[in-house]
């Protein structure tokens, strides 16, 4: 596989992203590289605050390839990502919303 994820910080500290790779997919099993350094929420956790709500979850970024995300759920909100290159650290490419 190799292919590579971007995943977000949701715990409020901004620094706590991080990009692995998977080695292997078994069903809805991601198998990684490498070790997850942080904790990343993967369902719903709310916080609340004077500005509103805030949804803490983890947002994940397939980096090498040209992929569409869209919400089950009837938002009207979707991501199509293209032209993704990740190289030496940087991330170069465009999102349309």
């Amino acid at each position: 596989m190799n292919d590579i994820l971007l995943l977000s910080p949701s715990e409020g500290v901004e620094n706590q992203f991080e990009y692995v790779t998977i080695q292997f997919i078994f069903g809805l099993e991601l198998i990684l590289y490498e070790k997850i350094k942080f904790f990343h929420y993967g369902s719903e956790y709310i916080i609340e605050s004077e500005l509103g709500d805030i949804d803490m979850r983890t947002s994940v970024g397939h980096l090498s390839r040209n992929i569409k995300i869209s919400s089950a759920a009837d938002t009207g909100l979707s991501i199509i990502t293209t032209s993704v290159e990740y190289q030496k650290g940087n991330l170069e490419g465009s999102i349309s919303l």
